[in-house]
């Protein structure tokens, strides 16, 4: 609801996707190139505009700072192939650059070799703002490389102006390191958020609340399938509470104090 990709699924099907932050999109005769015209006119919550350099920026930033036993091994493999399918950015960076990681830390790099990592990355997702395309040069055929790109950690698509600003990687090659592999409360995203969907974030009291409002520049006038919402949300704030006690859960939505509950096993 906060943030989006360039495809989502069609629906209730898990092996159909519809256009989203991509109008549409091409694949090469050998299915290792995939290359998305990128929808034009998408504002972001806190102000920006989409750009194809967002959206390669949002993969490379993805893979530089993939967090250890995070999703990214998924991403190292779709572009550089099964052997490096590694836990996280730095565990690939060795591996990438053939470290024995049993004599060699991430530390022990030279910034001759991160560099060489970083350029790797930039070249797997090319973007062409004159153009309006992004282009993902995959390692090797991907037929399931829509429902990647449907996931949150590929498809939240962010302001890469905007990020910068706030104090995360501004995609400089030589500087991608002070981000690696960070701890989850590190991450600048951890407690802010800026994403295109139809709802933004009010706030977030941890371990009590998250209130979403609805974002009234939305971009989506056509609907996605037959019957989808367009335009700004109906439903204009969306508060989500954490109570931790069934009976008094169970009682709110009794009650009409809740729409909807969470039901443990």
């Amino acid at each position: 609801n906060v943030y989006e990709g360039l495809v989502w699924f069609n629906r209730e099907r898990t092996d159909q996707f519809v256009p989203a932050l991509a109008t549409d999109w091409t694949i090469n005769e050998a299915g290792d190139q995939w290359v998305f015209n990128i929808r034009q006119g998408v504002k972001f919550h806190e102000g920006g505009t989409l750009e194809p350099h967002d959206v390669a920026y949002t993969t490379q930033r993805a893979m530089l700072q993939g967090r250890t036993d995070g999703p990214h091994w998924m991403t190292y493999e779709t572009f550089f192939g099964p052997e490096l399918s590694m836990a996280s950015s730095k565990d690939f960076a060795l591996a990438y650059l053939g470290k024995d990681a049993e004599t060699t830390t991430f530390e022990d790099l030279t910034a001759d070799e991160l560099v060489q990592v970083c350029e790797a990355i930039k070249g797997a997702v090319v973007a062409d703002d004159a153009a309006g395309t992004v282009t993902y040069n995959l390692y090797g055929p991907t037929p399931w490389f829509l429902a990647l790109m449907a996931q949150t950690f590929l498809g939240g698509i962010l302001d890469q102006e905007w990020m910068a600003e706030q104090g995360d990687w501004d995609g400089d090659c030589a500087t991608w390191q002070n981000w690696a592999d960070p701890q989850a409360a590190d991450t600048l995203l951890f407690n802010v958020s800026n994403g295109t969907g139809p709802y933004k974030m009010d706030h977030w009291t941890p371990g009590e609340e998250i209130v979403l409002v609805a974002f009234e520049d939305y971009w989506q006038t056509e609907p996605m399938w037959e019957g989808a919402p367009t335009g700004p949300a109906s439903i204009k704030r969306v508060l989500i509470k954490n109570i931790t006690e069934w009976g008094t859960r169970l009682a709110m939505f009794e009650a009409g104090d809740a729409d909807w509950i969470y039901v443990p096993p």
